[in-house]
């Protein structure tokens, strides 16, 4: 993984699904696996698609949100739909990043120049478990400066107030970091002016 870093730049911001991890088959892996509840799982789907990009200003008001507009969809309890989703779905999808995914080649070695060069190791990822994902994949996270998880900034790529929330909790101005993912996260930068890499 090359990057160009742009003047100036103390932090590089990674989207972990897009950037550390080749993640084709993974929805469909995630489907079959999720198939006694097969309703749940495509409202979920189509609700998160629908979210995404928007600003929830936290992590509560985005989760009330995201339950509720589930629980219309499909017509189950949100507090059911809370712990389906931390107990079973969330669950399930880092068993399968154990079993099927691996870190992809050269990102230790970026990681490991970025922090011998002093600047800091960001990641970020639209889905929780991060931290348990993250070693599951072969990444130490002591390795990161700081990983994020995009509700508890109060909205999914491509919102760009997530970013910029991700920004003031780093001490960091946006121009002052490099996003390094896909043209969604790219679209997030664009709008906070955060200088943009997109992955091979």
């Amino acid at each position: 993984m090359a990057l160009v870093l742009p003047e100036g730049c103390k932090a590089v911001i990674f989207d972990m699904d897009a950037a550390f991890y080749d993640d084709s088959g993974l929805a469909t892996k995630a489907v079959i696996a999720n198939l006694n509840h097969p309703g749940i799982f495509s409202s979920e789907k189509r609700v998160r698609k629908d979210m995404m990009g928007k600003d929830f200003t936290n992590s509560e008001t985005f989760y009330e949100t995201f339950f509720d507009e589930i629980a219309e969809d499909c017509g189950a309890e949100p507090e059911y739909l809370r712990e389906w989703y931390n107990s079973s779905l969330i669950p399930k999808m880092v068993r399968l990043i154990r079993r099927y995914h691996k870190i992809l080649p050269g990102v230790k070695n970026t990681v490991w120049a970025l922090r011998k060069s002093g600047i800091k190791v960001v990641v970020l990822s639209d889905y929780e478990a991060a931290s348990r994902r993250l070693k599951l994949l072969g990444f130490d996270t002591q390795w990161a400066d700081h990983i994020f998880e995009s509700p508890t900034l109060g909205g999914l790529l491509p919102c760009p107030q997530a970013l910029q929330r991700l920004c003031i909790k780093i001490g960091l101005q946006p121009q002052e970091c490099l996003f390094v993912g896909n043209k969604k996260g790219g679209i997030a930068a664009s709008k906070c002016e955060m200088p943009f890499q997109e992955v091979d």
